[in-house]
């Protein structure tokens, strides 16, 4: 009985030691199972922050160009603003200039027309400056000097006629000729004479019309508003965005954007890492999306990945031999790189 008691109680001692055993690596597998989570949870963040920084440092990047490219655009633009603004006030001033020659012809081609009527209408008519007019004028004190011809008859000594004048007078003359450098006041008066009684008088033309002052009044004002016009068109000194334009928008479409047009390649690294790449002959496949969203056919580019070439800089080809040909021997086949 003691004996197979003893049995027993060694039976059940072994059970139970066993089942402290199986716990123990239960708690082992669970322990290591935790630890396994942790430390891929630790990992993950681990990545999920660098992946983070490294985006935050590519976006900074990215917002600077953007802020750079718009830097210099805003400059370029501002330039270019300036030169057409200065472009267009140069050809204001030339067309002024052209439009005060062809008044310069208009003002010339009425004095001389007034002054046709002043000399058919009167005798003897002369131009007097300010000076003369007022010292001729009543009160002024002037003589005035006239040849005077009278026409009598002998027989009867009857006056037949009489003529009155202050200078000869050719009328095939331009009185006014702008072609010569001359200064004519506001007003022009004239010394005339009736010519049915040989009365002193005074006429007073003005340099220009009513009519032509505000034709040209009219022609400034229409110049200087399409002066104006232009310039306004060329827009203010700062780029113009797109409404709601947002440059954080653009740079994460950027950062997103697979399908990259031709002339945005710029912001793409063409650089090729081959380090991690075998001895030997490797072919790069090149293909182009259009705008039907459509690849187009496969260009291949071979090229030879050696030690020797890791040492060199400056390489723009390289020239490769095939089987047993040597450049003193044999053709090369030059390839870009």
């Amino acid at each position: 009985m003691k004996k197979r008691g003893f049995w027993v109680i060694t039976v059940l001692m072994t059970v139970a030691l066993l089942g402290v055993f199986v716990m123990q690596l239960y708690y082992i597998r669970e322990a290591y199972n935790l630890k396994s989570q942790l430390f891929d949870e630790q990992v993950n963040q681990t990545l999920t922050s660098v992946v983070n920084k490294v985006q935050r440092l590519n976006a900074a990047d990215r917002i600077s160009r953007k802020d750079i490219e718009n830097k210099v655009k805003r400059s370029q633009d501002k330039r270019q603003r300036e030169l057409d603004i200065k472009d267009l006030k140069q050809q204001f001033a030339e067309a002024s200039e052209i439009r005060q020659a062809e008044r310069e012809n208009e003002i010339e081609n009425y004095l001389n027309q007034q002054d046709s009527l002043i000399r058919n209408r009167f005798s003897s008519p002369k131009v007097i400056s300010e000076v003369e007019f007022v010292s001729l004028s009543p009160g002024g004190g002037a003589k005035l000097d006239l040849q005077m011809e009278a026409f009598i008859d002998i027989k009867n000594y009857a006056l037949r006629g009489l003529s009155l004048r202050s200078k000869p007078y050719t009328s095939n003359t331009k009185t006014f000729d702008f072609r010569n450098a001359q200064t004519l006041p506001d007003t022009i008066r004239y010394q005339v004479f009736e010519p049915s009684t040989g009365k002193p008088l005074f006429v007073t033309l003005p340099k220009i019309s009513d009519d032509l002052e505000k034709k040209f009044k009219r022609e400034d004002a229409i110049a200087k508003r399409q002066l104006n016009y232009k310039i306004s068109a060329l827009g203010k000194d700062t780029i113009s965005f797109k409404n709601g334009y947002n440059l954080l928008e653009d740079v994460a479409k950027e950062m997103t954007e697979k399908n990259i047009p031709l002339n945005q390649l710029h912001t793409i690294s063409l650089d090729l890492n081959t380090t991690a790449l075998s001895k030997g002959m490797h072919v790069l496949g090149i293909r182009f999306m259009n705008e039907n969203n459509t690849w187009g056919h496969a260009e291949y580019r071979s090229f030879y990945v050696n030690n020797i070439l890791d040492s060199l800089t400056g390489i723009v080809a390289v020239e490769y031999y095939f089987g047993d040909s040597i450049p003193a021997f044999g053709e090369g086949l030059p390839v870009s790189i």
